[in-house]
Order: structure tokens, then sequence, then C-alpha cells
């Protein structure tokens, strides 16, 4: 594995396998033109048949503003010592339909009190799934499919399993993986 820290929209060589936009990090490119040329780069990097993996979540509770909490507990790190106890804050500060745009924030609430609000600011563009499925087709992808996460039995958490999907049920969200092959 080799790590690139550079422009995602310039081809890079050696051509690879598998290409992964993940934490829905592709989200930044808030116009086509934009997304198309990152698209077009990241197919050009890529061997004949190679595949690329985008990450993308939607769905009614995505569209609303939330702040959801997630209380981690305390664990040991790999080290020995013990790494505190703190709640992870997901806020979904603005969202307008009209273009899809998304202000999101992470703050962590600590244990002692300590609160770190704004760690990370997510400034994005809710890409749909039949919108980004036409931009691939349009920057020269051959193929996709559409894979997410299954449920455990009781309906109200994931089940770690990917399966793939020809239709995504009308939940109140869901996170989805478009796997497009060169």
């Amino acid at each position: 594995m080799t790590l690139v820290r550079g422009d995602v929209r310039v081809p890079r060589r050696p051509l690879v396998d598998v290409a992964c936009a993940l934490n829905f990090s592709w989200w930044v490119f808030r116009e086509r033109p934009d997304l198309l040329r990152y698209l077009r780069a990241a197919r050009a990097g890529l061997k004949p048949g190679g595949v690329l993996v985008l990450n993308l979540y939607g769905g009614l509770g995505a569209e609303k503003l939330l702040v959801e909490r997630t209380s981690k507990p305390a664990e040991n790190a790999p080290d020995g010592t013990m790494l505190p106890r703190f709640t992870y804050v997901w806020e979904h500060k603005q969202f307008d339909p009209l273009d899809r745009g998304l202000l999101a924030y992470i703050h962590f609430e600590l244990k002692n009190g300590r609160r770190v609000r704004k760690a990370f600011e997510y400034d994005w563009r809710m890409w749909t799934v039949p919108e980004t499925i036409d931009a691939l087709t349009e920057a020269g992808f051959r193929h996709h499919e559409v894979w997410s996460e299954g449920w455990d039995k009781g309906g109200r958490r994931g089940n770690g399993t990917l399966y793939r999907r020809t239709r995504l049920d009308h939940s109140d969200t869901w996170i989805a993986y478009v796997v497009a092959t060169r």
C-alpha cells in the first residue's frame, strides 16, 4: 500500500485495482463538473477492470436537522493505558433541499465535563444514488452495483453484512456503497 498526498483530480501512476472514496469525502465536490473531473481522474488511475468504491447516505432522516449522541465506554489503549469515556456528537446544522447542501459537525463531550465543539466540520453536497450513477456513467465507468448493510432482527441496527441491492428501502436513514467498474 502506498499513501499519496495529492489532488485526487489528477490521475496517479501506477494504476491500481481498487480506489475508495469513503467517509463521504467525495461530497466536497458540490458542482457536477467538479465531480465529473474527479470521477474521470479516478477512472484513469484504475487498471482495466479496476473498481471505484464510493459511499453515500440518504433517507428522510439524513435531510433533517438533528443532534445525535453516541456514548463510547472507557477502554484500554494498545499501550495498556485507559482511554477515557466520551460522547461523540453528530450534528446536522443546516440542510438545503434546493442544492442538497449539508453543513454538519462532530463534537466531543468528555467524561470530565470538557466539550470540544466543532472538532470536525463538513460542508457537503449530498449526492443521491441516481445522480451518482449518472455521473459515473458519464465519466466512463461501464458497470455499477449498489450495496448496503442489512438490519438486525429488530430493524434498529445494522447487522454488519453488506448486500447487493437493486433498490433501497425507504427507511429513515441508510448508508450505501456504489461500486463502479472501469
